[in-house]
């Protein structure tokens, strides 16, 4: 029998992380694990885990933030967990780790540091993460190094397009970004550089994307 392994993502609005969170799922079903999505109520990407077959369990307000919501919230996802009759969970995302282990003490834990406060992913059981960087982090506030390790964000090969190579370039230069239009990215930095070089005189091309 396949284990059943319970990948919770708690950020609703799609982008990196979701992206992310939908190839584990591929990737552990790929590998002969059977997962189970565990997603904030109205996820941005429900259809799509529908389209793919995936169980999917939804969970009330797990996106929002704030510690006035955070003891009911991991009631609730715990309670998901539970329902789902997971053997095995990975959690996209450090906010919930502390009290799903202290609810959950014998379910084994993996947590996916993208980023943010190291201090929220430490009691779990393994921990994986992205660069180098964040691997010193974590090690740099006391988590043991032998359960670490970075795993670089992967994409399926299928994804992506075929290689061609471009001919030499004559028009204008392009600048662009493709990420969530979210304060937090940034963007207004990229437009108020692109007017500083409109200003000094340079022509060239911008391309938002999201």
């Amino acid at each position: 029998m396949n284990t059943r392994c319970a990948v919770i993502c708690p950020i609703a609005t799609g982008g990196g992380v979701s992206e992310s969170f939908l190839t584990c799922l591929d990737m552990l079903r790929d590998n002969g694990v059977t997962p189970i999505a565990i997603v904030p109520r109205g996820f941005h990407f429900l259809k799509r885990l529908g389209e793919r077959g995936y169980e999917t369990h939804e969970v009330d307000r797990l996106e929002q933030g704030g510690l006035i919501n955070l003891f009911g919230q991991s009631l609730a996802l715990v309670k998901a967990i539970r329902k789902s009759g997971a053997e095995l969970a990975v959690l996209n995302n450090g906010r919930y780790v502390r009290w799903v282990k202290m609810l959950l003490p014998n379910l084994p834990l993996v947590a996916i540091y993208h980023g943010g406060k190291v201090s929220r992913l430490l009691k779990a059981d393994r921990i994986v993460t992205i660069n180098d960087d964040q691997l010193q982090y974590l090690q740099d506030a006391g988590y043991p190094e032998h359960k670490a390790v970075v795993v670089d964000n992967a994409l399926p090969l299928e994804s992506l397009p075929q290689y061609k190579r471009r001919e030499k370039w004559n028009g204008l230069p392009v600048i662009g970004t493709l990420r969530l239009l979210e304060p937090a990215k940034g963007v207004d930095t990229l437009i108020d550089a692109i007017g500083i070089l409109a200003k000094r005189g340079l022509r060239l091309k911008t391309r938002i994307g999201s």
